[in-house]
């Protein structure tokens, strides 16, 4: 058998025909665009690379479209749809993970965007946007320290940087393009959220089902922190909370873009920016810290990055993120520097807690402002004047869950103590009340209010809530033939005496109508609580770098022309715009003269209550004895058939300092006035010495006296007999979109309370930011 070797001019032949069959099959090499009609790709590349026969970026039978970067190939399909292949049994273990944990589509689409999409991360020198290896371990250590030579290790670190982003970036920083081209939700991966909502599916709040992290937490984990909770569980909605897997009805009118397939992104930084700030109310919530925890594979975290700047000024303005005595770091890059195009600073008149909130918030947005106060001090009604020397005010916080007045308690690192559900009745002679017998007092007592507000469903004509409750009350007896002891109607006075603290005023003198106009809005959850540290140290930190000018009682608002003239003794200012932060009496007195006068829909219809504080503070807590475990304690009158002068005492006890507070309202805050101070502690330890026997005298006291105090004048607004529901609401309303209202006595929503005080100051910073910067 013999063999011959090729002539070399065969040889040359067949070298000169392969090399043409070469060429030929580079000019003719196939390949296929992706089949979304509207996607740029047109020659995608696969980024799986999981199957062995994986065509990278060259011919495939079919493209799987992710994004408009991101496809993969159906020999990567085929590598976890096949039984046979070896990826088959890893996507069948996920899809039964996915299945327990989630609801959305557990394809195949889902788990290359759940597990095979690469990270997407940013330089910390450069910025620009690096691909990173799908095993990387993706933590905010990692995102922290992350330089462009992590990935390009043959390059120096300015080699590195000076290398182009991929041309894929930029497609998904155009904002409108991106989501168009959207097919497959991406999930976070350890959200900081995670362990607040384990009562959802994962998927609903924007978590990957997959995500086991997510049950390692216990269950029943619902504080972010103490008193800081920013998430809705049931059908009640409590103020600055939110649905966690859905937007609110506010977020949809300022978000209407995120529906379908884009909620999910919105839920990610809104749920994530909100429990940072839950977390640690003593830092700033910015764009770099937000994007420290948005863990998600592919390009359209490049995209997040455009929203999350829009989303955390949203929650600023609102007062969910950002607020209290912080100032935002500089990095904080979603502020507009609003002052150079101001020719004229925005005038606050008040400071009181709404001016100085108003003023804090609209410097910490970038506003020039400037306060006049009247007096030598700031916080108006807030602090008990300069003859008070007790430690605390015994501010009551009714719903402290995220309230701000709790979160600035954080921040100054002032204590506050719960106060006890329970309050132990005494009779003024010392015997303890059958607490059967005043809960179902209690409970006849608010089944009149219940009935009083059906009631005024179809009722036009007002009359005083007194009227409406003993009417209603002699119409049960009447009917049911149930006849009250004298005790049991002793109760229902207490609980009625009550009621006139919380209402500011004489029940005689409240609007049955309208006196719980607020009952159906949200109202902060959770159990009141009582500031037990001194709040001039909050309204200091609230003021600190803003330009104020005391002693300076304002007298007219001249708001004729663009430039409104605010006079205040012999000085006059400028402004671009005012906010009116003065006490309603101030108001209802005329002490201030508006130019041109107040347009007749702002009526000021509201009246002006008279609450007064009496504290007292004790060598030794002489009530522990009898009122174990429990924060306040009340005096039921049996013998008189009158309400006693004092009826509730909080324990306001710090450390050694035993310390008792309570209210004087109603037609008894008549009585103080031709009294001294001394009488009106004299009656009260006689109240108390009643009741426990053996009563030191008080080695210190304070009677608040707002009513005889220069700019103030009153405790807080009520709505009387006569005036419409819409009280609150005039008071609120802006005059020409130059004179803007803050204070208790314009919120609606939080009447009558330091925190609808604060709220209002925020509620108008936002009005004036958008009017200033032009912002939607």
């Amino acid at each position: 058998m013999s063999s011959r070797k090729p002539s070399r001019q065969s040889t040359k032949r067949k070298a000169a025909s392969d090399a043409a069959d070469s060429d030929s099959a580079k000019v003719e090499k196939k390949v296929r665009s992706c089949p979304k009609n509207t996607c740029p790709a047109k020659a995608p590349i696969c980024f799986a690379r999981v199957s062995s026969t994986c065509c990278g970026n060259g011919y495939t039978s079919r493209w799987y479209h992710i994004t408009a970067g991101e496809h993969f190939c159906n020999e990567c399909f085929e590598h976890f749809y096949r039984s046979h292949n070896v990826g088959y049994d890893i996507y069948a273990n996920w899809k039964r993970l996915w299945s327990q944990y989630g609801n959305s589509d557990n394809g195949i689409k889902a788990y290359m965007c759940d597990q095979i999409l690469p990270y997407w991360v940013q330089c910390n020198l450069c910025g620009k946007w690096r691909s990173v290896f799908r095993e990387t371990e993706i933590t905010t250590k990692f995102l922290k320290s992350y330089v462009c030579t992590k990935v390009l290790k043959h390059m120096s670190q300015e080699e590195s940087c000076d290398t182009p982003e991929d041309f894929r970036v930029e497609m998904a920083k155009e904002i409108y393009f991106w989501p168009m081209h959207i097919s497959c939700n991406q999930y976070l991966r350890n959200a900081v959220y995670a362990p607040y909502l384990r009562d959802f599916t994962q998927d609903s709040v924007g978590i990957s089902p997959s995500d086991t992290s997510v049950h390692k937490f216990e269950e029943g984990i619902f504080e972010v922190r103490p008193y800081l909770q920013p998430f809705q569980y049931d059908s009640d909605s409590p103020a600055l909370t939110f649905p966690p897997d859905h937007l609110s009805d506010e977020e949809q009118l300022y978000f209407p873009e995120f529906t379908g397939i884009y909620l999910r992104y919105y839920l990610m930084i809104r749920n994530t920016a909100v429990t940072l700030w839950c977390l640690d109310v003593k830092t700033y919530v910015t764009l770099e810290l937000v994007m420290l925890h948005l863990n998600l594979r592919g390009l359209s975290r490049v995209w997040l990055t455009l929203h999350v700047e829009r989303l955390l000024l949203y929650l600023t303005l609102k007062g969910h993120i950002n607020v209290g005595i912080l100032t935002p770091p500089k990095s904080a890059s979603f502020i507009q520097d609003l002052e150079q195009e101001q020719k004229h600073p925005v005038v606050i008149v008040g400071g009181g807690i709404a001016g100085l909130t108003a003023a804090r918030q609209l410097v910490n947005l970038g506003v020039q402002v400037q306060v006049i106060e009247a007096g030598p001090q700031l916080g108006g009604r807030a602090v008990d004047g300069e003859g008070s020397e007790f430690p605390s005010q015994a501010h009551m916080v009714i719903g402290c869950y995220n309230n701000p007045l709790v979160v600035m308690c954080k921040q100054t690192d002032i204590p506050v103590a719960e106060l006890s559900e329970s309050c132990v009745l005494l009779t003024e002679s010392g015997e303890i009340i059958d607490d059967k017998i005043d809960k179902r007092m209690q409970f006849h007592f608010e089944a009149m209010l219940d009935i009083n507000k059906q009631l005024c469903k179809d009722q036009e004509k007002d009359k005083s809530l007194l009227d409406q409750f003993r009417q209603l009350h002699s119409q049960f007896k009447d009917e049911s033939g149930i006849r009250f002891s004298k005790l049991e109607e002793q109760l229902l006075e207490f609980h009625m005496s009550n009621l006139e603290f919380a209402c500011g005023s004489r029940l005689s003198e409240v609007s049955a109508l309208h006196w719980d106009q607020n009952d159906d809005l949200p109202q902060f959850s959770g159990p009141p609580i009582t500031i037990n540290g001194n709040f001039e140290k909050i309204l200091a930190s609230l003021a600190e770098g803003i330009d104020i000018v005391k002693n300076c009682p304002v007298t007219s608002i001249d708001y004729t022309g663009d430039v409104i003239t605010v006079t205040g003794g012999s000085q006059q200012f400028q402004a671009s715009k005012v906010v009116v932060c003065v006490p309603l009496s101030v108001l209802k007195d005329g002490e201030i003269k508006f130019t041109p006068a107040l347009p007749e829909d702002k009526t000021i219809s509201l009246g002006c209550g008279h609450v007064e504080k009496v504290m007292l503070k004790f060598d030794r807590a002489f009530w522990e004895g009898k009122v174990r475990g429990g924060a306040m304690f009340g005096c039921v009158s049996t013998t008189t058939g009158e309400r006693t002068m004092f009826d509730v005492f909080y324990d306001i006890s710090q450390k050694s300092q035993a310390m008792l507070c309570t209210y004087i309202s109603g037609e008894r805050v008549e009585k103080i006035r031709g009294q001294t101070d001394q009488q009106v502690v004299d009656a009260c330890v006689q109240c108390l010495k009643n009741m426990f026997k053996d009563v030191p005298a008080p080695t210190q006291f304070f009677i608040s006296r707002w009513y005889e105090r220069p700019n103030v004048g009153m405790s807080f607004s009520y709505i009387p007999v006569g005036a419409g529901a819409d009280a609150f609401a005039n008071m609120e309303r802006e005059v020409s979109e130059k004179l803007f209202f803050a204070g208790e006595a314009t919120s609606g929503q939080f009447p009558q309370t330091l925190t609808g005080a604060y709220m209002s100051g925020l509620r108008e910073a936002e009005k004036i930011y958008r009017s200033l910067g032009d912002i939607t």
